[in-house]
């Protein structure tokens, strides 16, 4: 690792270490949405940061603070009778958090879940904290599955999925795609807050240059945001 140690590492080396990771043997698709087996995510994160710890958010019965008396549940639950997972995972100091809907399988939300329903919006949120540090960061950014780094076809690869995952969600694919973009634009900030130098910075962007031209394309706005927090870090580091 270039800074920190593997007991005490720093945002910008877990990202590193765990981006690099290809997960393309241990995804599954259903609903055409791309799913990571939350048993091989977390093992792959202890074999790399051994002292990593995860925790779900309670809240009592009636949604109010822990602080108030009485049982708990697992899940927020909203006035129309949805409800929401939240979950965090440490690794030292990093940490990142996330939340997810209880969904169907149709990755709808569902007034009223059941335990079933709600213990797997709780693995699968897990997952996603997880990406949120660097594992299988790009399921959720509306990346393909990585080839080696300099296969030509990894844009081909690229045009062929988004096609299918509108197929497949149909209406519904806007909103949760505009989570997972909201999503990535929380990992750069993150990780560019940690950069130390002018060279870290630049080091990141050259990285991430694929990514962020297809991120310009398909979501100019947010584009622009990750731009000026790269612009505004430069001129902070100078």
């Amino acid at each position: 690792m270039s800074s920190g140690t593997m007991d005490k590492p720093s945002a910008k080396d877990v990202w590193e270490t765990l981006s690099k990771i290809d997960v393309s043997e241990h995804v599954e698709h259903k609903g055409g949405l791309s799913y990571l087996s939350w048993a091989w995510a977390w093992g792959v994160l202890k074999d790399n940061y051994p002292q990593s710890e995860f925790e779900f958010r309670e809240w009592t019965v009636n949604s109010e603070p822990l602080d108030h008396v009485g049982p708990t549940i697992d899940c927020m639950v909203y006035a129309d009778g949805t409800a929401s997972v939240h979950c965090s995972v440490t690794i030292g100091h990093v940490g990142a958090s996330m939340w997810l809907p209880v969904m169907d399988y149709k990755n709808k939300a569902v007034a009223n879940p059941d335990a079933r329903s709600v213990s797997d919006s709780k693995m699968r949120c897990l997952v996603k904290c997880i990406a949120m540090l660097g594992l299988g960061h790009y399921i959720y950014a509306g990346e393909d599955l990585p080839g080696s780094a300099d296969e030509p076809e990894k844009p081909k690869k690229k045009a062929d999925v988004k096609p299918e995952k509108k197929k497949a969600s149909g209406a519904e694919d806007p909103p949760a795609d505009d989570e997972e973009q909201s999503g990535v634009a929380v990992a750069y900030r993150v990780f560019v807050e940690d950069c130390d130098t002018i060279d870290d910075l630049k080091d990141f962007w050259k990285k991430n240059q694929s990514e962020l031209k297809k991120l310009e394309t398909s979501h100019p706005d947010l584009y622009k945001e990750i731009f000026t927090l790269f612009s505004n870090k430069k001129k902070e580091l100078i």
